[in-house]
């Protein structure tokens, strides 16, 4: 049991949580993120992006139908346009990536509850399927039968995997690649690949990763809401101006084409406070967004919310069952995440 899961542990012994949801649960908006559905046990790619087995999705979306109003997209946005004038504890669910999961397991959980969520896509991973960047990362360094691995990255890295565990490996590699200045993901990729002496078919692996055009049309009509995780998926806070306006407005315009419906949020890859920036949030304002969602955690007051700058707390597989109820409640009471 790690530092977190002992101290949640022991809020729920003491009977503090439910005190704190008794009685000082603040008016503000939560937002709750998710990305994959399910057990990562065999999974050859990313575990960090698992949130939870489809048990645990079911058991905290009671939860937060139970403490929580639980808001649809539009409603977040009538709220944005008069000021962030929350009346009570509200949440949001929301998903990004746009994996194949999100509607076989989280779907049809939702629908069961009569809950809507959002769904944020990258249009080229539905258009053209494939191993997204961090899947092929960790993919890379699970299949390599090197035991030290010298990497070309800013600066030069040296993983020995005889006393470095494969997962910190990758989470090593990972953080390389998110916090480049400017990261050129085909060169990135293939500099990783001749390290680890691992080629990838990432056509082949990632053909059936992502949800279709038909899947997200079902889901729209069916009362979740879907909008822009960007066109590729990179970064944009590394990308010129006018590469972050194109990931921007296709996005966008593909969502709009396909599902015959208005796309007025966005949420930014990565997310993180230096992963955008004010161009960032203007170019958004230009193309047409209202709503922008950030990852970097925390809870969105009244009148103190920017609505470029919605902020989200994450969902793990290995909070196990407590933390996140944990998390939700003390983030919402005391604005940080846990």
């Amino acid at each position: 049991m790690n530092k977190r899961e002992m101290l949640a542990s022991q809020f729920r012994r003491l009977g503090i949580l439910w005190l704190l949801e008794q009685f000082r649960l603040r008016r503000g908006l939560l937002v709750v993120n998710y990305h994959r559905i399910g057990a990562y046990e065999g999974n050859q790619f990313d575990d960090g992006v698992f949130s939870g087995t489809p048990e645990d999705f079911e058991a905290q979306v009671v939860y937060l139908r139970k403490h929580f109003r639980l808001l649809r997209l539009d409603e977040v946005l009538e709220f944005s346009r008069a000021g962030f004038q929350f009346p009570e504890p509200c949440a949001l669910i929301t998903f990004d990536d746009g994996y194949r999961d999100n509607f076989d397991l989280a779907f049809p959980i939702l629908r069961k509850h009569g809950v809507s969520a959002v769904f944020f896509v990258p249009t080229d991973y539905i258009e053209n399927p494939r191993l997204p960047w961090w899947d092929h990362i960790a993919y890379v360094v699970k299949k390599t039968q090197l035991r030290t691995l010298s990497l070309r990255t800013t600066p030069p890295m040296t993983i020995d995997l005889t006393t470095t565990s494969r997962r910190k490996a990758i989470f090593q590699i990972l953080r390389a690649y998110k916090t480049a200045n400017k990261a050129d993901e085909a060169r990135f990729l293939s500099s990783l690949e001749e390290a680890c002496e691992v080629r990838v078919d990432r056509a082949t692996l990632g053909r059936e990763l992502f949800m279709s055009w038909s899947d997200l049309r079902q889901m729209a009509d069916s009362g979740m809401s879907i909008g822009s995780h960007t066109h590729t998926h990179q970064i944009l806070a590394q990308l010129p101006v006018a590469d972050q306006r194109r990931e921007l407005r296709l996005s966008r315009d593909l969502l709009e084409i396909n599902l015959k419906k208005s796309v007025l949020a966005v949420s930014y890859p990565v997310g993180g406070r230096d992963k955008f920036t004010v161009t960032t949030k203007r170019l958004c304002r230009e193309e047409g967004y209202e709503l922008g969602f950030s990852f970097y955690g925390g809870i969105n007051r009244p009148r103190q919310t920017d609505s470029l700058d919605i902020k989200r707390i994450g969902i793990e597989i290995t909070d196990g069952p407590l933390l996140p109820r944990t998390r939700m409640v003390l983030t919402t009471v005391f604005g940080r995440t846990f």
